[in-house]
């Protein structure tokens, strides 16, 4: 699976699944990744200069939702965060010590803990693990939903 598979079937996921939990409908991808193509001289892709120059940012995370969890998550009580980022990873770069993260990324991880942020890196091919925290963290119960 690629990281872009992965987002696809997440973004499938959610699409699905927001009509009976529809505060999924206020998660979003930002998209900040490369098609790849064509390049500058300076070996920067295109699609990358024109992001820049609409106000993308590097190192802001893949997916992101402003709002309190609604349940417990990993122990913590309800309403303890106020907002959810989370990164997909290829496999390969998982495996790093940052778990793939870029310089920019981990900056963004601070500021979003910062904040009251809760932040998860997944390796691509555990999609369906940020689909199961997005479920739980709107509110709802893993066990109604199919995440294959």
């Amino acid at each position: 699976m690629s990281e872009q598979t992965a987002h696809e079937a997440l973004a499938q996921f959610l699409k699905i699944a927001t009509p009976r939990l529809p505060d999924l409908a206020f998660v979003w991808h930002t998209a900040n990744e490369s098609a790849g193509g064509a390049k500058s001289r300076t070996g920067i892709p295109l699609d990358v200069l024109k992001e820049a120059r609409m106000g993308a940012v590097a190192g802001v995370w893949d997916w992101l939702y402003i709002g309190h969890n609604l349940c417990g998550i990993f122990e913590i009580a309800p309403f303890h965060f106020s907002g959810l980022a989370i990164e997909l990873k290829s496999t390969r770069a998982f495996r790093a010590d940052s778990r793939g993260l870029t310089d920019a990324q981990i900056a963004w991880r601070r500021h979003y803990i910062k904040h009251g942020w809760y932040t998860a890196v997944y390796p691509e091919q555990e999609w369906h693990e940020a689909a199961r925290l997005l479920v739980r963290w709107t509110g709802g119960n893993i066990e109604d939903f199919d995440f294959s």
